[in-house]
């Protein structure tokens, strides 16, 4: 389902249980080639725009998609050759759902992708479409991750595929509590549960091998725990420039957020509990919006009193890949050295994190707890 909501953002939409999780498609929109086949290309993809615009319910909405997902399907198979091919099949993607069904403009388009694509030079900007594919997609980005020519890209399809799993572990780990083990077991069987853990063990030990793969092969292009972080530069909610290394010699929490992402707004009120603790000490909680325009960010960042630093990366600013960010919030936590030492710690986990970190910073003897990855 693809909410009214947002239809006047198409570019930047993502299916509803993806927004739900608070992961975020790639929010980059492409430009073909000055072709006549690319000049072709934007005719449609304006056409569409307006249809989209116009569309009125959701009815109406899913039956433009389906009808320009086949559109885009002929103009690619018609402009094989040209450049603007990869978008059009990307775009069918994007606006389509894994199926079987051989004769769906979905089912051909990532045929042809998984053919002809995978090594293309802008696929690191979609790997996210691929766990919406299924284990086929997880393939394809398995195949990514071993043969694409860029290494960023290869480390970045590593990390889509750690992400998938971990999701998969989130999910099953309530079968870890005895209470809800046996209540599952009554109503489906031992057996069901098994299979349950058995796909749990299975989810933690790929976590735990592409940890492995990523620290030892692509430490220089990824953000691993325990490395230094590479510097950020970005604007503010006023339009000023700043670095990260303005920061140094502070704990630094840097929070990935966005106004329609539920799970960041829910951080609001322990992110200020976590501001007015370490009020007056070496810290500093920086939020770093996407959202399309630092006006929309401005205007929640006041209305919730989130009185903390605030940055505007937008949707298509250099933060988000650089961090290889893909669901929100996403969470990094620095030392006042600048090495990374945590991700994606939140609430409890968090607090108890800046508070041995800031420790650290003002010199006191701590107990330090386990560094997250």
């Amino acid at each position: 389902m693809y909410p009214l909501r947002i239809k006047r953002m198409y570019r930047f939409y993502v299916p509803a249980l993806l927004l739900a999780l608070g992961i975020a498609v790639t929010l980059l929109s492409q430009e073909p080639k000055a072709t006549k086949a690319g000049e072709e290309f934007k005719k449609l993809e304006k056409e569409f725009e307006d249809k989209i615009e116009a569309a009125d319910d959701q009815k109406a909405y899913d039956k433009i998609l389906a009808q320009y997902a086949n559109k885009f399907l002929t103009f690619a198979e018609k402009n094989a050759r040209d450049e603007s091919a990869f978008d059009a099949y990307i775009f069918v993607l994007r606006v389509t759902r894994a199926t079987k069904d051989k004769d769906a403009a979905g089912y051909k388009a990532f045929e042809i992708v998984k053919r002809d694509y995978l090594k293309h030079p802008k696929m690191i900007n979609w790997l996210t479409l691929f766990p919406l594919r299924g284990e086929e997609g997880l393939a394809a980005l398995k195949t990514i991750s071993q043969t694409h020519p860029d290494r960023k890209t290869q480390a970045r399809a590593i990390l889509k595929l750690q992400d998938t799993h971990m999701m998969a572990a989130a999910q099953l780990e309530a079968i870890k509590d005895e209470k809800i083990k046996k209540q599952v077991e009554e109503k489906r069987g031992k057996d069901f549960v098994k299979q349950l853990v058995a796909e749990l063990d299975k989810a933690e030990a790929e976590v735990k091998k592409y940890d492995k793969l990523l620290e030892e092969k692509f430490s220089d292009v990824v953000r691993i725990v325990g490395q230094p972080a590479p510097e950020a530069i970005c604007e503010d909610l006023e339009g000023n420039k700043t670095k990260l290394s303005d920061l140094k010699g502070k704990v630094v929490v840097l929070d990935f957020w966005a106004t329609w992402c539920g799970p960041c707004l829910a951080m609001v009120p322990e992110n200020k509990e976590l501001v007015a603790k370490h009020k007056g000490k070496p810290f500093a909680l920086v939020g770093i919006s996407v959202d399309l325009t630092k006006e929309k960010a401005a205007s929640v960042v006041k209305a919730k009193e989130m009185n903390w630093t605030q940055w505007w990366n937008g949707p298509n600013g250099g933060i988000v890949d650089d961090w290889h960010v893909e669901r929100f919030p996403t969470i990094y936590v620095l030392d006042h050295k600048g090495v990374i030492r945590y991700k994606d710690v939140r609430g409890e986990d968090l607090a108890k994190a800046v508070e041995t970190l800031v420790a650290e910073a003002e010199g006191k003897n701590v107990t330090k707890p386990k560094d997250k990855k």
